[in-house]
């Protein structure tokens, strides 16, 4: 009998999140003046999609590593304070109600890997219910795992 439902965040319950991940690590790029061909900077994205931003951010710049600790002060800065990722996503037509009637029968999680900070901006932003009874981010658990395990619920 199921007895939980967990989800991951990005592109799930909302849409538009690899993008918005994209964009913010392009800024981040351009304003350490580091400029790559437009698929070079999108095979380095996707060689390392997944992992902790300071992966995803030492393979873009690998031409440049003494660069990795300012890169990602301002990727973090881009992410949290700015609208550059936030304006990329869009909760998935109907979810809020799909997510009340679950609530009804199901626990409900999240396992995702964005941050908490803009994940409750993101929540509050589109009126999310408060029905998930756990939510775990990368960001709550040892970098070596950096993409969290359902069985740590």
């Amino acid at each position: 009998m199921i007895k939980a439902i967990i989800f991951d965040w990005d592109d799930v319950i909302v849409a538009g999140s690899t993008k918005g991940y994209i964009n913010c690590y392009h800024e981040t790029l351009s304003r350490l003046g580091v400029f790559l061909e437009a698929e070079e900077e999108k095979r380095r994205i996707f060689e390392n999609w997944g992992k902790a931003p300071k992966a995803e951010l030492s393979g873009l710049l690998k031409e440049h590593p003494g660069k990795l600790d300012e890169a990602y002060r301002l990727y973090d800065g881009i992410l949290l304070n700015s609208d550059t990722f936030v304006n990329c996503v869009k909760p998935i037509n109907g979810v809020n109600i799909l997510l009340e009637n679950l609530a009804k029968k199901y626990a409900l999680a999240i396992a995702t890997g964005i941050h908490p900070v803009l994940l409750k901006k993101i929540m509050d932003k589109f009126n999310t219910p408060k029905v998930f009874s756990k939510i775990i981010s990368a960001y709550d658990i040892e970098e070596k795992n950096q993409k969290p395990s359902p069985y740590s619920l």
